[in-house]
């Protein structure tokens, strides 16, 4: 794999995206997709964690998911788009 920035082979694999919250504690960086978006509450919310790959050379940061959250989100997606 090459960073799609400058071409380097020097990244770092697997960098976890984390957002702290109250007192210091971490979570997971998540994407979202709701199957009932327009639902005021129950709106069936599906979320996938992000993982980082990091370039060493230029700092270009690119993100992904485990295959199995993105199919979820692909499924959600769908249905909803009929």
């Amino acid at each position: 794999m090459k960073c799609i920035q400058c071409q380097s082979e020097r990244l770092v694999h697997n960098a976890k995206a984390v957002d702290y919250i109250d007192f210091g504690v971490k979570r997971p960086l998540k994407l979202e997709l709701d199957s009932n978006p327009d639902a005021w509450v129950f709106k069936g919310t599906t979320a996938g964690e992000l993982n980082a790959t990091v370039c060493a050379d230029c700092g270009f940061v690119m993100f992904s998911m485990a295959k199995h959250d993105a199919e979820r989100l692909y499924s959600i997606q769908r249905e909803a788009n009929g």
